[in-house]
């Protein structure tokens, strides 16, 4: 018998596991549509702050000044890694010009803060939003004002730093230059790579921000990725739950109307697969059950609705063929106040969750069992 009853009810129980699947990769959805729409949001607060800022020019000014620099010390670099082996060496020439470039960038970040007012303002924007604004903003100012001029005095030595070892290279540079060619370079060659080296430092104060806006992005992009999947996912269970149902339905299956599987139909029903919100758990919806009779037989197709305090309304509906309508709705009311069948009103009040039948004949409500 047990047996039997499964192969009878196969088309419900595929139901309620399609709906389980269904809610499962809604629930992951709302996951991944959040969390990308919050870092949507903080991203566009990035770029209000950031606004009134030449960040693209000082951006290519700054890998256009880097390259630049590595050309021109090029001789030098050469001329050091040719201490290392019998002869120059490409590879660590480039490293050293990288490196050079990559402490140029170092600076720049540290003293960005301080001659920028709109990264001070995106910096005290980060802390405030990562601290969930538990701390006055006043406090948050004076935080990033203190670390800004400690990052600032660090910068300095750091840039102190980058220069001499600029200038030292580009002294070799110019001495060597002048021995092969016989020509006496002056002091703005040898100094030439130091004033680059400067104004790349000026000009990448914007890299870390550059970086960070692109890495955002792409954290936006995944996750709008894996949302739009798990959205997918979820719209073909809940179309195989609705036709597991009208299935089980035709064949009079005894279909179980669990939570899970209500709120796949709800969304099969009321919502588009093209919107975000498509995913949105599902409101609890509050219901009575109705019975409608008249000479002790149930009545098909009587039009029924109720009223609900605040002069608010159920969704009316038609009574099925065994005479049976459920209203539902989902404002905050716990009861309905009266009945509204065929253009007669019936007096409740009527409680949430609760069945009742009516007697058209009678004007007596009776609970139903």
């Amino acid at each position: 018998m047990k047996n039997f009853n499964q192969i009878a009810n196969f088309n419900a129980q595929g139901a309620n596991e399609r709906a389980q699947l269904a809610n499962a990769n809604a629930q992951k959805a709302r996951g991944y549509r959040d969390t990308r729409d919050t870092f949507l949001i903080t991203l566009k607060e990035w770029e209000r702050i950031m606004i009134n800022c030449a960040v693209k020019l000082f951006t290519i000014a700054f890998f256009l000044l880097a390259l630049f620099e590595i050309i021109i010390s090029w001789p030098g670099y050469q001329e050091l890694t040719a201490g290392v082996g019998d002869r120059p060496n490409m590879f660590l020439s480039l490293l050293l010009g990288v490196a050079i470039v990559t402490a140029g960038a170092v600076v720049s970040h540290l003293i960005g803060k301080k001659i920028s007012r709109s990264l001070f303002e995106l910096e005290v924007f980060n802390m405030s939003h990562s601290s969930k604004y538990s701390t006055p903003n006043s406090k948050v100012e004076e935080t990033v004002r203190a670390d800004t001029q400690k990052q600032f005095l660090m910068g300095l030595v750091v840039y102190f730093v980058v220069a001499i070892v600029v200038l030292a290279i580009s002294f070799q540079r110019v001495g060597l230059m002048g021995a092969i060619t016989g020509q006496n370079y002056g002091f703005v060659q040898k100094l030439l790579p130091a004033i680059v080296i400067t104004l790349e430092v000026f000009a990448g104060i914007y890299l870390v921000y550059v970086f960070k806006r692109l890495a955002q992005k792409r954290k936006i992009a995944k996750l709008n990725k894996k949302f739009v999947r798990a959205r997918s996912d979820c719209a073909y269970e809940t179309r195989l739950c609705h036709d597991l149902v009208e299935h089980a339905t035709a064949r009079s299956e005894n279909i179980v109307y669990n939570l899970e599987l209500r709120d796949a139909l709800y969304r099969f029903t009321n919502r588009s697969q093209d919107t975000d919100s498509y995913v949105d758990a599902i409101p609890l919806v509050k219901n009575v059950k109705v019975l409608v009779m008249n000479e002790g037989k149930a009545i098909s197709g009587i039009h029924i609705f109720g009223i609900l305090p605040h002069d608010e309304f159920t969704s009316a509906i038609w009574t099925n063929e065994f005479g049976h309508a459920v209203l539902e709705w989902e404002s905050e009311a716990e009861f309905l106040i009266s009945l509204v069948i065929e253009s007669r009103q019936f007096k409740g009040p009527f409680r949430v969750n609760s069945s009742v039948k009516i007697d058209l004949d009678r004007p007596k409500m009776i609970k139903a069992a």
